[in-house]
């Protein structure tokens, strides 16, 4: 195989536009057959559409973009695109590729739109500054998550102050603080933030206690210069020392930490960076009109997901539980550091459907499923490959709640385990029941989810270290040609599973 062509760029929906441009005009994927179908446009007026390359008689689709702030499966596949040319196991007289680069251009307009002081001259600096806040919000999430199972592990001891410091103490020894102190991707400071409650003295109430620990975390506030210190001690500050948990532990003699409230890192970086550009006014008014409505935290559009109705489209299927949460009005939160935004609601997280009494697809989905019916129904498709953004892993099994489930998991790993030969990455072997890419993949065959980057952090975290990031891409191109190696063999040995097999 050729070696790959990889830009390391800074993408935004203009430079989306000039790739698929150029791809149309490139001289090498023309005699290949490249065309641009039109699917149609989303609500705001965002044009969707499909790009093949190809004749042959049997269809691979490729699809980025689900998720607005998963900007690396974008960056991946048009990337993709202009390496097919390089690709010495494809044969465009047996295989058709479907390429569907941005499912969800609204969202990506968003997240995009809100990097807009980032250039390519700073993008790997900014990057990896992002990439660090995002991973340290991790780690103060799992810190409290341990703290605050130790403090609930108590049982029939009073909660004296003494207790409450103690366990504290005992919490600095576990594995979640160590990782928080590293001092390579860490806050090495905290280390005195540690001391503080080594010195602490014995205390007759939690009023005195609280206040002096305020005061000599406000005094070792004053002497630190490490940039992320102050907003992660505030985050513990937050949830270890409040009035209300004080209350709590007077009136009750227990403990619940609040972990989802305080100001996240990743969030802060963008706080001053408001949706007003985005390709469709509408659009950056209405999204913008309900951040504020409903108070959402600033800088979170910079992890926008959903597309611009506020619909997940992961999340967009019709035995979700996420639409439960809606009808009953549940308080979720998101999982990781998105843990102080409201989950299944409008928000950057989004929700399942726009209406729960009345559930519908998106129109995004709806576009992508007919297309996959229409292949399927006549016996020419191989398998879906839906690129998402970070963890280096590969869905491959569907749900057991289907009848063909053995048949559909042998197809689907076989394309798996051939695409890990050049990834290196772990296949999930386990079924889930939430998501429209587990749906599609109880209903097609060969639909495999793949997060691509083992750098996490949306949605520029991948690009803080070039290396990483070159490898990513590189790797992936290369996983692609095996997978359209493995997708000759099939045709060649009559292996498709035919319509008559449709689930």
């Amino acid at each position: 195989m050729k070696s790959n062509n990889i830009v390391y760029e800074k993408l935004d929906y203009d430079v989306f536009n000039k790739r698929i441009n150029d791809s149309l005009e490139d001289e090498r994927l023309i005699k290949l057959g490249i065309s641009k179908n039109p699917l149609g446009y989303t609500f705001y007026g965002y044009e969707l559409f499909e790009l093949t390359i190809g004749s042959g008689k049997h269809d691979l689709f490729i699809v980025g973009g689900t998720h607005g702030s998963e900007i690396i499966g974008v960056d991946f596949v048009t990337q993709l695109i202009n390496n097919i040319p390089n690709l010495e196991d494809y044969d465009p007289n047996l295989l058709t590729i479907h390429i569907i680069p941005n499912q969800n251009p609204e969202g990506y307009d968003i997240t995009t739109q809100t990097m807009k002081d980032i250039n390519n001259d700073n993008l790997n600096k900014e990057s990896y500054d992002y990439y660090l806040r995002y991973r340290i919000d991790n780690l103060i999430n799992n810190y409290l998550k341990v703290l605050d199972k130790k403090f609930n592990n108590i049982k029939d001891i009073l909660i004296t102050p003494q207790v409450f410091i103690n366990i504290i103490k005992e919490s600095f020894k576990d594995i979640s603080w160590s990782n928080l102190i590293d001092s390579k991707r860490g806050i090495k400071e905290l280390s005195l933030y540690q001391n503080i409650f080594s010195n602490l003295d014995s205390y007759d109430n939690y009023s005195d206690l609280f206040k002096d620990i305020k005061i000599r975390i406000d005094n070792l506030s004053s002497r630190v210069s490490n940039p992320y210190f102050k907003s992660a001690i505030k985050r513990i500050e937050l949830s270890l020392l409040s009035n209300e948990l004080q209350n709590i532990i007077m009136s009750k003699n227990y403990i619940y930490l609040n972990k989802n409230i305080g100001e996240r890192l990743y969030q802060d970086k963008f706080k001053d960076n408001n949706i007003t550009n985005t390709k469709s006014e509408e659009l950056s008014k209405n999204v913008s009109e309900v951040f504020n409505k409903l108070n959402i935290p600033k800088g979170s559009q910079i992890k926008f997901d959903p597309n611009g109705n506020f619909v997940n489209l992961n999340k967009n299927r019709v035995d979700n539980k996420g639409i439960i949460d809606m009808l009953n009005n549940n308080i979720i939160y998101g999982i990781t550091p998105s843990n102080n935004i409201l989950d299944n609601t409008d928000g950057p997280i989004g929700k399942p459907t726009i209406d729960a009494n009345n559930f519908t697809y998106s129109y995004e989905n709806i576009v992508l499923k007919d297309l996959l019916d229409k292949s399927y129904e006549k016996g020419r498709l191989l398998g879906t490959i839906l690129y998402h953004s970070t963890g280096g892993v590969i869905y491959s099994k569907p749900h057991d709640d289907t009848d063909r489930v053995d048949l559909l998991t042998k197809y689907n790993n076989a394309l798996a385990e051939v695409y890990v030969e050049s990834s290196d990455y772990k296949i999930v072997k386990e079924g889930e029941n939430t998501g429209y890419g587990d749906y599609l993949r109880s209903t097609f065959p060969g639909v495999l989810l793949i997060e691509l980057s083992k750098m996490g952090g949306n949605p520029i975290g991948p690009y803080g270290d070039t290396n990483n990031y070159n490898l990513t891409i590189d790797s992936n191109i290369k996983a692609v040609n095996d997978l359209i190696k493995r997708c000759n063999e099939i045709i060649l040995n009559n292996e498709v599973i035919e319509p008559s097999n449709k689930i």
